[in-house]
C-alpha cells in the first residue's frame, strides 16, 4: 500500500477513534485484507482441560475440540456468583461499571501463561429509557478479555501506524453459548485462545483480518473461522482505559469457510457489503446462515 494511503489512515484513527457504529466504524482500516491460518495450534489450545472455574467453582474440561460431539445450545445468562468468584472478579470491576452490570462468569487464566488473560462473561439485562445511556450494549451478553493488552503483539514496522499492538477482544452475543453435556462456554474458551495464540505463534489481529479453523467451532455450526472488526455501540476510549493497555478493543465474529474465502479473493469490505445487505449484524452467533 503507498505510503501515503497509510499515513491517511493513520492520520484519521488518530483523529476520531472508532466508535463502533455498525460496520462504518470498521471501514478506516481499508488496506488489504491479513489472512492468518492458526489450525492446529488454534485447535490444540481450545483442547487444555481443567485450567478454569466455571459457575462457582465446579471444575469441567474444555474437550470441545475433541472428536465428541458436543450441542452447544444458546441459554440467557444469569447472575449467579459465589463469595470466592466474586473475589477473583476484582480485576473485572472496571468493566463491570463500564457496562453497568456484574460479571456472571469468569474463564480464569491458564496457569503459567504470559500474559495472564481472563475472560468475563457480562449477562444481557433488561434497561429502562435513562438505564440504558448508563448500560451499554444491555441486550447481548458480552464476553471480554482481560490481560491480553498487558504484552503487545508483533506488529510488523510497515503496518504499525494503521494496527495497535495492544488489544483486548470483545464478543457480543445473543445469549450464553454453553455445551448441553458439560456446561462449556464456546465463546469464552474461543476468545482466550485467540488470545493465547497471538504470543505463541507471533500473530497480530486487528480489524478487516480473518482467521481460519480446521473444521468448524462445534458440530452443528457451519462457522469455521473468525473475521475481526469494530464493536457497535461501544464508548471505545472509555472501554480501553478499563483494561491494562489496550489501545483498541477488537471485536470477534465467527464466519464460514465460504464467507472467508470470499473475503479473501474479494476483500473485507465487500463482506461487509454482504452482512449489510442481508442485515447480518456483528454479533458472535454460531448458528446464523452464511451470506455466501
Amino acid at each position: 500500500m503507498p505510503s501515503n494511503v497509510l499515513r491517511q489512515l493513520n492520520a484519521a484513527r488518530r483523529q476520531q477513534p472508532p466508535s463502533g457504529q455498525g460496520w462504518n466504524g470498521v471501514r478506516k482500516w481499508s488496506d488489504p485484507c491479513r489472512q492468518v491460518y492458526p489450525t492446529r495450534r488454534l485447535k490444540s489450545l481450545l483442547a487444555i482441560t481443567g485450567d478454569y472455574t466455571q459457575n462457582g467453582g465446579c471444575e469441567c474440561n474444555g474437550d470441545f475440540a475433541t472428536t465428541v460431539p458436543i450441542p452447544f445450545t444458546v441459554r440467557k445468562a444469569r447472575i449467579d456468583l459465589d463469595a470466592s468468584l466474586t473475589v477473583m472478579n476484582t480485576q473485572l470491576s472496571k468493566y463491570e461499571a463500564y457496562f453497568g452490570r456484574p460479571a456472571d462468569f469468569i474463564l480464569e487464566a491458564r496457569t503459567g501463561v504470559t500474559p495472564a488473560v481472563s475472560v468475563g462473561r457480562f449477562p444481557s439485562v433488561s434497561a429502562g429509557f435513562f438505564r440504558r445511556f448508563v448500560t451499554p450494549v444491555h441486550d447481548r451478553v458480552i464476553y471480554i478479555t482481560y490481560g491480553m493488552s498487558s504484552k503487545p503483539m508483533r506488529v510488523p514496522e510497515d503496518e504499525k501506524d494503521i494496527y495497535p499492538s495492544a488489544i483486548e477482544l470483545i464478543a457480543c452475543c445473543k445469549g450464553a453459548y454453553v455445551g448441553e453435556r458439560d456446561g462449556t462456554d464456546m465463546v469464552a474458551i474461543h476468545l482466550q485462545a485467540l488470545a493465547a495464540m497471538t504470543f505463541e505463534t507471533d500473530l497480530f489481529f486487528g480489524p478487516l483480518h480473518t482467521a481460519a479453523l480446521e473444521g468448524p467451532i462445534s458440530p452443528n455450526s457451519e462457522m469455521s473461522a473468525f473475521f475481526f472488526a469494530v464493536p457497535d455501540r461501544i464508548d471505545m476510549p472509555r472501554l480501553c482505559s478499563c483494561t491494562p493497555a489496550a489501545q483498541l478493543v477488537v471485536s470477534v465474529m465467527p464466519i464460514t469457510a465460504s464467507e472467508r474465502n470470499f473475503a479473501v479473493a474479494n476483500g473485507p469490505e465487500k463482506l461487509m457489503e454482504l452482512f449489510e445487505q442481508h442485515n447480518v449484524p456483528n454479533l458472535f452467533d454460531p448458528f446464523r446462515r452464511s451470506v455466501v
